[in-house]
């Protein structure tokens, strides 16, 4: 497994810049970053290698997740400027890329570096991929701070081709958008499955005297266990 995923060239590189990683599944030979890497001497060698790891061609996706992966646990705000202006480039890898970006996107920037995902999901090529855009949406749940409830739920309606209708109940209950839910009270069984628990969920928000008589037929009626446990936590939530 090391030898696949390159371990004999990252512990060179590594070693070289100071780095000593911990990567997923390969954890015996690495030892944890140690304080040294949290000092500026520390964050220079992440950025260089992160930055070498991205110039190459094909992106070696083993170095890349650990780096992610290691960053986002560290909050090292350093790679924001490289992972923003390469989205392109991490699209195999996005998934610890939209962790990172949950995790180390500074408040200050925050709508900023939101603005700059949301038109990457929209206009470019790779963007447009289920994968990517169902990651990207994540991220937007897990940090309201980077885009504006309005914009993402209008950016999830318009995802709602590829992703159904999932994204946009999640973020109909992020901004509470209780008029939408409604709408679907009557027609939620049309839907599916993925989007029928989202729907369920997003029904949380309403009202006590609204929510609970609904989601109680929800639980006494339905037949899939998920929908029931779905329709259960959200009476109390």
């Amino acid at each position: 497994m090391g030898d696949l995923l390159g371990v004999g060239f990252a512990k060179r590189q590594l070693r070289k810049l100071l780095f000593y990683p911990n990567i997923y599944g390969v954890p015996k030979w690495y030892t944890t970053l140690p304080p040294s890497c949290r000092t500026p001497q520390g964050r220079i060698a992440q950025v260089e290698l992160f930055e070498s790891c991205i110039s190459n061609q094909p992106l070696h996706l083993g170095i890349a997740r650990y780096l992610l992966r290691r960053a986002s646990r560290l909050r090292t705000v350093v790679l924001n400027p490289l992972v923003f202006n390469n989205l392109s480039r991490l699209r195999s890898v996005f998934r610890e890329t939209a962790n990172y970006m949950s995790a180390c996107v500074s408040k200050r920037l925050a709508a900023q570096r939101g603005a700059q995902l949301a038109e990457f999901l929209k206009s470019s090529d790779y963007g447009q991929l289920p994968f990517l855009r169902l990651w990207g949406i994540e991220v937007f749940l897990k940090r309201p701070d980077m885009l504006g409830d309005d914009e993402a739920f209008d950016l999830a309606m318009g995802f709602a081709r590829e992703l159904g209708t999932r994204p946009a109940a999640m973020m109909a209950r992020r901004g509470r958008r209780l008029d939408w839910i409604r709408g679907l009270k009557e027609s939620w069984t049309n839907y599916g499955p993925w989007d029928r628990r989202a729907i369920i969920y997003a029904g949380s928000i309403l009202p006590p005297g609204e929510k609970r008589p609904w989601l109680g037929l929800i639980e006494e009626s339905t037949e899939d266990p998920l929908e029931r446990a779905v329709a259960k936590y959200s009476m109390v939530n």
